[in-house]
């Protein structure tokens, strides 16, 4: 099998702190993301008043009068998760690239090996245009470079201009244009922003350039910088070059490429420009954060039972609002209304600076179109002691869902029970209720699964008498079928019964036992 070379694309994101406080890189207003107390990025508006990246925030702030934000690195950190997962479906090898330390905190983005997925895409072309337009959904400004090797292809996502139209075409026209280690040569060693102490140094004793590293290996050896500026810097040459550290020529081997693992979890926020304090305001910020959920449980095949809705102040005060809905996937529409519904009777207690939404309950998705038809099934609605059953037939799964939560927030969660299905080998113990909120079991287990079952079972059974041979209950009943055996609960209360289905002299069907331990015949369900 012929060897396949390796292929990364490096997607750059050199806006990220901006994008995750929801400013746009050309706002007009001027604003400063604080990092260690320094400027970690800037609006162009501030940087058209003398404000640079790097730049103590104090200083940023006299010279351009600019609002400050601190840097949020857990939020920026979800967000390059979630951006993972909706790439996954490109490519499965996806590491997240990001610099730490604090001379240059603002380089985040993700690389991608992409050559065990270009025959699937019908080539590396149409491959980056899907790249791009999954990219331009999130409206994340990027920068992108292509390579063999990871760590090159990051620092070629520098060689494309300050902003260009479609980052790309640019690294595309780049990488089919000739040799990746000659546009390398031409950056300079200050994009090396892992290792400050060693640019440092390389700037110091005249290297301007990455050629001019390249120049200094190939003329003597790559040990000269190793014993000079460490370890580290040296195995990052020799990664970037793809050659081995002491041979000196191309590596034998590649490194093994890690697979992505998805989340199977979801968090997304908002933050407001100024405080929110009616629920009214809400209605965009929420539709976009259970479209962007929507979004990625598609993309990863599963379903949610429940949402929690987080909402903060300036002060940090917190409030959860939790929103539980059955099988979540596609449809954003319902857990839309559902959350309004639950709005309605929980009024906001403070001016929300903050939206953000989790998900929890994650199972794999089962997929159902149109109107939900389950013949013979029905949910029992349970309030102020009166029974309602809603004919499953006759009502929209969404429809079921909003009726069941407007009935929620004016009765109480506890007013309301599902009946759900349970491992259980005795008829009446088959069965249970259950909290609304909860999931329920749909499909009986055991003989019940395979056997004959009514839909109606008595609780309890009712005696029936016996005369001359003959059964009788409001009729007289033939026997038609059986008998089967059900024997349980020796630890507790033993049971042993022989079921039998019969016919009442009126065609009705039923499901009758003889008791063995007390020699007694009862019905216990009605066939349909």
């Amino acid at each position: 099998m012929a060897h396949r070379s390796p292929l990364w694309l490096a997607i750059r994101l050199p806006e990220l702190s901006l994008f995750c406080h929801a400013l746009a890189p050309d706002s007009p207003e001027p604003v400063i993301v604080s990092d260690y107390r320094r400027v970690c990025t800037a609006t162009q508006a501030a940087l058209d008043q003398g404000v640079e990246r790097g730049m103590p925030v104090s200083t940023a702030r006299l010279v351009s009068g600019a609002r400050v934000i601190e840097r949020d690195r857990q939020l920026e950190q979800q967000r390059l998760t979630t951006l993972a997962g909706s790439l996954y479906r490109f490519t499965p090898h996806i590491e997240p690239y990001v610099l730490n330390n604090r001379h240059h905190t603002d380089q985040a983005g993700l690389l991608l090996e992409l050559s065990s997925c270009l025959r699937l895409f019908d080539g590396i072309e149409k491959l980056l245009g899907r790249i791009d337009e999954a990219l331009r959904q999130q409206q994340l400004g990027y920068r992108a470079g292509l390579a063999p090797v990871g760590r090159a292809a990051w620092l070629l996502s520098w060689d494309q201009g300050d902003t260009p139209d479609n980052p790309m075409a640019v690294c595309l026209d780049h990488w089919t244009g000739g040799n990746y280690r000659e546009r390398l040569r031409q950056l300079p060693v200050t994009l090396l922003q892992e290792f400050p102490e060693a640019v440092d140094s390389l700037e110091k004793t005249g290297f301007a350039t990455l050629g001019d590293i390249f120049r200094q290996i190939e003329n003597s050896s790559l040990a000269a910088f190793r014993k000079r500026l460490g370890h580290d810097f040296a195995d990052y040459i020799a990664d970037i070059l793809a050659i081995d550290d002491f041979l000196q020529q191309p590596a034998l081997f590649s490194k093994p490429v890690a697979t992505f693992q998805p989340l199977d979890t979801f968090a997304d926020q908002i933050q407001f420009d100024y405080p929110v304090a009616q629920v009214e305001q809400l209605r965009e910020p929420l539709a976009i954060l259970l479209q962007s959920l929507t979004a990625w449980l598609v993309q990863q095949q599963l379903q949610c039972q429940t949402l929690y809705w987080h909402f903060q102040d300036i002060g940090k005060n917190r409030h959860c609002l939790t929103v539980s809905c059955e099988g979540v996937h596609s449809r954003w529409q319902l857990a839309f209304d559902l959350t309004l519904i639950q709005l309605e009777q929980q009024p906001l207690p403070f001016e929300v600076d903050v939206l953000a939404l989790t998900a929890a309950g994650v199972t794999p998705a089962v997929l159902q179109n149109g109107t939900m038809r389950l013949p013979g099934r029905t949910d029992a609605v349970s309030a102020n002691s009166d029974w309602h059953f809603i004919d499953r037939h006759l009502i929209d799964r969404d429809q079921l869902a909003t009726t069941l939560a407007r009935l929620s927030a004016r009765l109480g969660e506890e007013a309301l029970f599902r009946i759900s299905y349970r491992d259980a080998n005795i008829p009446e113990q088959a069965a249970t209720t259950i909290a609304i909120g909860e999931a329920p079991e749909q499909y009986l287990r055991g003989d019940h699964a395979s056997t004959p079952r009514p839909q109606w079972l008595l609780d309890p059974p009712v005696a029936i008498g016996k005369g001359r041979g003959t059964l009788y209950w409001q009729g007289k009943i033939e026997l038609l079928q059986g008998p089967e055996r059900i024997e349980g609960s020796w630890w507790q209360q033993p049971v042993a019964r022989d079921y039998y289905i019969g016919c009442r002299d009126d065609n009705l069907r039923l499901w009758l036992f003889r008791d063995l331990l007390r020699q007694q015949w009862y019905v216990q369900g009605i066939f349909s």
